[in-house]
């Protein structure tokens, strides 16, 4: 149960840090780049500046909310940095699924748990 929390937990934030700048405004409802604005240190971010400092350092100074916003997006998409969140995410709800089929409970209630990490998986606000 432990890895079943654990890693639906972490595709939760870092599907959550995808849609907090890749969302859809009105499904996500909140202000689209919320974290960049505020400069939070998510997963991105930090795999950004460890392939990119200087980008991510004009980036971070930048005080221009909706160029902020925009040039993260950009810059995330051409350092390959959106794909491995996304590729991360699918691996944590993987694991949470694979943590599933070793419970010794019914396939009912295996089914019940797989249904709750894609509802995870798949949301949009």
């Amino acid at each position: 149960l432990y890895a079943i929390g654990l890693n639906t937990g972490m595709g939760f934030q870092m599907h959550d840090d995808l849609l907090d700048l890749y969302g859809d405004p009105l499904k996500f409802g909140k202000k689209i780049g919320g974290d960049i604005i505020e400069n939070k240190k998510t997963w991105m971010m930090l795999d950004a500046l460890e392939k990119d400092s200087a980008a991510v350092t004009e980036l971070i100074e930048n005080q221009d909310e909706n160029q902020k916003v925009s040039m993260a997006q950009d810059l995330f998409r051409s350092l390959g940095v959106k794909q491995n969140a996304e590729t991360l995410a699918d691996s944590y709800f993987q694991k949470a699924e694979n943590a599933v089929s070793t419970l010794s409970i019914t396939d009912a209630k295996k089914e019940i748990l797989n249904q709750f990490i894609q509802q995870i998986k798949n949301r949009e606000s």
